[in-house]
Order: structure tokens, then C-alpha cells, then sequence
């Protein structure tokens, strides 16, 4: 595949791979409910520590944001 199918295929696993995280979540949060706020609480933690590292990561073993139309910055502009 190249150009436009590859294009939509990648989005397509990507709905696909987020709604599977989402609902992964949800289980773990339905499951370990136990009438108090701490399971979401933690589960909200873990995911804001988990975002960082995985941007992090992304850019060390790629060199570049995960996203170029989003960075306004003069910093990554040559990247374009």
C-alpha cells in the first residue's frame, strides 16, 4: 500500500488501538470499583504519568514530535 490507502489504514488502526485502550480502562475501572474514588483516581495518575514517558520515548527513538503540524514552535520547524 502507498499513499492515500496506507494513509487511511493507519487511522483506521488507530481508532481501532484507542478504542481498545478505552475500553481496556474502563474494564479495569468497572473491576476494581469499590464505592470510593480511589480506583479512578489512581487510574487517572497512572495515565498521567504514562503520556509523558511515552512522548519521551517517541522523540529520543525517533528524533522528532510524534505530531509536526501541531509544533508551531521555530524549534522543529526544519522538520516540516
Amino acid at each position: 500500500m502507498s499513499g492515500d490507502g496506507a494513509r487511511r489504514s493507519g487511522i483506521g488502526m488507530f481508532g481501532f488501538l484507542t478504542t481498545l485502550v478505552a475500553a481496556g480502562i474502563g474494564v479495569w475501572i468497572g473491576a476494581s470499583h469499590d464505592g470510593t474514588l480511589v480506583p479512578l483516581t489512581f487510574t487517572i495518575a497512572g495515565a498521567g504519568l504514562v503520556s509523558p514517558a511515552t512522548v519521551s520515548l517517541g522523540i529520543r527513538r525517533f528524533g522528532q514530535p510524534a505530531v509536526l503540524g501541531m509544533m508551531s514552535t521555530t524549534r522543529w520547524s526544519h522538520l516540516r
